[in-house]
């Protein structure tokens, strides 16, 4: 019998409220400044309440904290401090969020991701939050009355998808806000002197763009804007801890810049800016060829920004073709239609297969599914998952990738078919 790792946690979920019609307003728009609201204010906060966030989809966090104290201390300075980042924008084009908390058994995979009525009860309480407000379940205000939060008591609620009615507590915009929430006066005005403390400071930039500039100096807030910054990389931290006092980060991907001078650049920029980063681990970043920073610099602002969802099963083995091994592919966390290529060295690509082959795949013990993956060369080879709503339509990665097809036509495509990508870079060993 397989077993899976569970526990009990509190759960967050929020997202961006009338994102569809954000987009139709200013696609480019909307998408800069959700993403610089999520890195510059939600992933800093979280991190400083102890928590995790599991992944991020175009409109909506997921995160996880072991105290729901934790979770709603979080939300409500998320929701005070939010209205930053809307100085100087019509009302019209203001990102408002809407939050849920539960606390529940959740089930933990092998890259982070959660799953279960735990989370799936957080996810449903959240769409019923009004913009700006918080909704909870009546197992979290169990936990959370030591904190004295006077709460709207909404009653018995059956939400989407789930069995049993739950019972909803939620507060309002407004009092978040204004840090109106039952509280004793004292710490009403903690609450109060806490959002105007934040240092958040908003730069409003033609065409709707602003710049989150914090006076914090959270290294996992800094991670973040620099190496989604560096020019021919696609960068992500596999791994942050800390040693002996100092802050490491181990980053995956891949970069044009040498993994030496990576690191010392992020290092250096880190210290001129007050951020205390000891040491960047670069041995899991792999080498580009020139010819592929134009395809990287093109997809990049249609990358997949969660766990990653590939991975290569089990160990390589000698064929006579070369070396192979699995690769295993999450097909549930998956849109309804992908493609994945294979990236060489010398940059060319080729399909390793589609949705129908991988779906005919061996199945794993968690539910994954595995294709072939052979190489006939040893060193860094690189892995494209393009996922979309719609079919897509042959050629048009080969297109991308070959960069024979012009930004404006790939922005086209990307848009209409809500196309994202995921890149996994692989170290074919020489057996």
């Amino acid at each position: 019998m397989t077993t899976v790792d569970r526990k009990l946690a509190a759960i967050l979920a929020a997202d961006v409220v009338g994102y569809s019609r954000l987009m139709g307003l200013d696609e480019e728009g909307t998408l800069a400044r959700v993403k610089l609201y999520f890195d510059g204010l939600v992933r800093p906060k979280v991190a400083e309440y102890r928590g995790r966030v599991v992944k991020t989809t175009g409109d909506g966090v997921l995160a996880e904290f072991q105290s729901v104290v934790d979770a709603f201390r979080c939300a409500v300075e998320i929701q005070q401090r939010a209205d930053g980042g809307n100085v100087g924008l019509p009302a019209d084009r203001h990102i408002q969020l809407r939050m849920g908390i539960n606390v529940g058994d959740i089930i933990i995979d092998s890259d982070g991701d959660v799953f279960g009525d735990g989370v799936n009860i957080a996810a449903r309480l959240e769409a019923q939050a009004e913009a700006g407000g918080i909704c909870i379940s009546g197992r979290a205000r169990d936990d959370l009355r030591s904190i004295k939060v006077r709460f709207h008591d909404d009653g018995e609620v059956r939400l989407k998808n789930i069995a049993q009615p739950v019972h909803v507590y939620s507060l309002s915009a407004e009092a978040v806000r204004t840090g109106r929430l039952g509280m004793s006066k004292r710490a009403r005005r903690n609450s109060i002197r806490a959002a105007i403390a934040a240092g958040v400071a908003i730069v409003a930039i033609a065409g709707g763009l602003f710049a989150w500039q914090r006076h914090s100096t959270d290294p996992d807030a800094f991670i973040a804007a620099e190496i989604d910054r560096i020019p021919c990389s696609w960068l992500r931290v596999a791994e942050h801890s800390t040693l002996d006092g100092e802050q490491v980060f181990a980053l995956a991907g891949a970069s044009r810049s040498a993994p030496d001078a990576l690191a010392r650049q992020i290092i250096d920029d880190a210290a001129a800016k007050g951020v205390k980063i000891q040491r960047i681990e670069t041995s899991g970043v792999a080498p580009l060829v020139p010819q592929q920073c134009g395809w990287i610099e093109k997809i990049k602002a249609y990358r997949y920004q969660g766990i990653p969802r590939l991975s290569v099963a089990g160990g390589w083995q000698r064929t006579d073709a070369g070396t192979s091994a699995s690769l295993a592919v999450e097909v549930k966390r998956l849109k309804p239609h992908f493609q994945i290529y294979g990236i060489s060295p010398d940059g060319s690509a080729g399909q390793l297969g589609d949705e129908a082959a991988v779906n005919a795949g061996a199945a794993t013990a968690d539910g994954n599914r595995t294709v072939p993956l052979n190489a006939d060369h040893s060193g860094w080879s690189g892995l494209v998952l393009v996922e979309s709503d719609k079919p897509i339509a042959p050629g048009t990665v080969e297109s991308v990738l070959s960069q024979t097809v012009g930004g404006d036509q790939f922005d086209e495509i990307a848009k209409r078919d809500d196309q994202r990508f995921e890149l996994l870079w692989v170290n074919v060993p020489q057996l």
